[in-house]
């Protein structure tokens, strides 16, 4: 097996097609999640030092000035295993070091289209085959002026995490945005 490697995270190439954009509020739990529980996972990259997952943890890193990393050479066919020797699930860092991973990954996912049509055209990739939509729909072109100054949506779910999600996906987007409990419908 191949011994790790010790390098500066300086060391590694950010994607220069990701296709995540990433989002505001994603960002931000990501970085209170790394400042406050740690690193969780790990990254890849490819032989060349390049990033293929994980260009917004790297970017989060050295951000919060975390410079060294250590790196597991594979062919893939093993499971790389991040082993956090000083959390126990079953206390509250470990609960929330749970949490807070599902979260990131979950609020922190914009597709970039321009990304997604390049690798579908430059690599012949077919995106829906890994659960990424290309109907893509672009705002309709408008002439100065035209249209409407204001409108309202209004938005309702069952599904409050859902919901929260659409709420900083808009925010982030610019929208002005409002959360406010139904009123009952009986």
């Amino acid at each position: 097996m191949a011994k790790t490697i010790e390098a500066k995270i300086s060391s590694l190439t950010p994607d220069d097609l990701n296709a995540n954009k990433h989002s505001e509020y994603g960002m931000q739990l990501l970085e209170k999640s790394i400042s406050e529980l740690g690193l969780g996972r790990s990254i890849v990259i490819d032989k060349n030092n390049r990033i293929i997952g994980g260009n917004a943890v790297v970017e989060t890193a050295a951000h919060l000035g975390l410079e060294n990393v250590i790196i597991v050479p594979t062919d893939g066919k093993k499971l790389v295993v991040v082993k956090r020797e000083d959390v126990d699930l079953d206390t509250k860092k470990g609960r929330e070091l749970a949490l807070s991973d599902n979260s990131v990954a979950r609020n922190n996912l914009i597709w970039d289209q321009d990304a997604i049509a390049s690798i579908q055209k430059e690599w012949e990739v077919k995106p829906e085959e890994w659960g990424v939509s290309t109907e893509f729909t672009p705002p309709p072109e408008k002439a100065p002026g035209e249209g409407p100054k204001s409108a309202l949506l209004i938005v309702e779910s069952d599904d409050p995490d859902r919901l929260n999600e659409l709420f900083y996906e808009l925010k982030d987007r610019g929208f002005m945005v409002q959360l406010k409990e139904p009123k009952d419908h009986d």
